[in-house]
């Protein structure tokens, strides 16, 4: 166990233990399976279905557009945010959206564009923002099919933009620096955006089957989708987390839109540049999104994975994505978590039960690090190292959810601009040491 994860277990009141434990995967019968490979579903040697290969999925559900009653800003910078909903859709209790990338097509701004920032929610029929605990926002992402991110992973990983339910604190966004806006160049007319929406009503939920509202929010099985312990393929698009009757108006369906805002710069703005967005994630070079952990005598789960960048990069803000019962997510400049910190990003947990942007017990915000000064260069080829820390034990002072979790994820994004020289000569070394949290 290494030295940042002992002053975790101290800081929480939690026994260390000096064992070396790797980070556990998601196995069947006892043999690791990856979520995205091509090698493995529910069995060695095949491969492995996605969920929306598992059901079909109704892409005609979620048409995104403009309403008229929710019309574009014009910001004093010169940027202009637009909001875009989808049609309406009605959920049952229990039931999950979970859409096919590739058929989920996204609205966004005409013309050649730079995007700065993307914020989104689920909110009802009258567009007032919904509970984590009645509709759980899982994840987004967004796609550009055309132009995917730097690195460093593939597939569903070269996302754009997208994290999860502390989306409305903690919306995906590139820094402005020494009076530049930074953004994602695009063209509709060129490029085609798409969306990964993970959604689940959790109202109503059996506490007595599938360990109740735990085992819907991480996708437990196995059940009739999936013979796993839990992840993505255990929940696909319209699927039923098991529920009971409370002869309340809360059995019935409700209607609920995905909403999402749009900041943007027009391209042609002389401070308006390219942006470099990297994503990692703990599970490189698998590049799996989300891994199960079991509990274990520590109280504590560490998954670390070293990796290297594909281009000389200053940065100007980094911070990650982890949920309920994550402590932090830190990058280290190096090969090991014995390495200098570069910036570690906080959870912060909801307080206020129901309360739509602090629910208690939920993951509501994530800390940021940000280079104001003088950027932060990492070279191209350089080790760095990810390392993501969970609570496994039988209480968590922050959240209801304990014990083992099914579907958790571990990934960083990083936000600045590819050095103009090699090795970054002629722009001037960042500091190693931990970036301030950024609220």
């Amino acid at each position: 166990m290494s030295i940042s994860a002992v002053a975790v277990l101290a800081v929480y009141g939690l026994a260390a233990v000096n064992i070396a434990r790797p980070r556990q995967n998601t196995s069947y019968k006892g043999v690791t399976v990856d979520f995205f490979n091509t090698e493995g579903h529910d069995r060695p040697g095949a491969r492995r279905k996605l969920p929306w290969e598992i059901v079909d999925t109704y892409p005609d559900d979620l048409v995104f557009k403009e309403h008229d009653d929710t019309p574009r800003v014009y910001n004093a910078d010169g940027s202009t945010t637009v909001s875009y909903f989808s049609d309406l859709r009605k959920l049952h209790p229990g039931e999950v959206v979970f859409t096919d990338p590739d058929r989920t097509k996204i609205a966004m701004p005409e013309g050649d564009i730079a995007v700065t920032s993307v914020e989104a929610d689920v909110v009802d029929e009258k567009k007032r923002p919904v509970a984590l605990s009645e509709v759980y926002l899982h994840h987004w992402i967004l796609l550009d099919k055309q132009h995917p991110n730097d690195g460093v992973c593939g597939g569903y990983l070269k996302y754009i933009f997208g994290v999860g339910g502390e989306t409305r604190n903690t919306p995906y966004d590139f820094p402005d620096y020494k009076g530049n806006h930074y953004g994602w160049f695009t063209n509709t007319a060129k490029e085609s955006w798409t969306a990964n929406i993970h959604v689940l009503r959790t109202v109503n939920i059996d506490p007595d089957l599938n360990e109740g509202l735990k085992g819907c929010l991480e996708c437990h099985g196995p059940n009739k989708w999936c013979h796993l312990e839990g992840g993505f393929p255990c929940c696909p698009d319209h699927s039923m987390c098991p529920t009971i009757k409370t002869g309340t108006p809360s059995d019935d369906p409700k209607q609920y839109y995905f909403h999402y805002k749009v900041t943007f710069f027009p391209q042609s703005q002389p401070d308006v540049k390219q942006v470099a967005n990297y994503i990692l994630d703990v599970s490189h070079p698998a590049c799996n999104i989300e891994y199960n952990i079991p509990t274990n005598a520590d109280g504590i789960d560490e998954a670390t994975i070293t990796t290297t960048l594909p281009h000389d990069t200053r940065f100007f803000q980094m911070w990650g994505h982890i949920h309920m019962a994550g402590y932090n997510i830190t990058l280290y400049h190096g090969d090991s978590t014995d390495s200098p910190p570069i910036c570690t990003s906080l959870p912060g947990y909801g307080t206020v039960p129901n309360k739509p942007g602090d629910e208690k017990g939920y993951v509501v915000s994530m800390s940021k690090c940000h280079w104001d000064d003088k950027p932060y260069i990492i070279k191209k080829g350089e080790k760095i190292t990810l390392q993501a820390l969970y609570n496994v034990g039988d209480t968590d002072t922050r959240t209801w959810n304990t014990g083992h979790h099914d579907g958790v994820m571990g990934l960083w994004f990083m936000g600045g601009e590819k050095c103009a020289t090699a090795g970054c000569v002629d722009e001037s070394d960042g500091p190693r040491a931990i970036a301030p949290p950024m609220a």
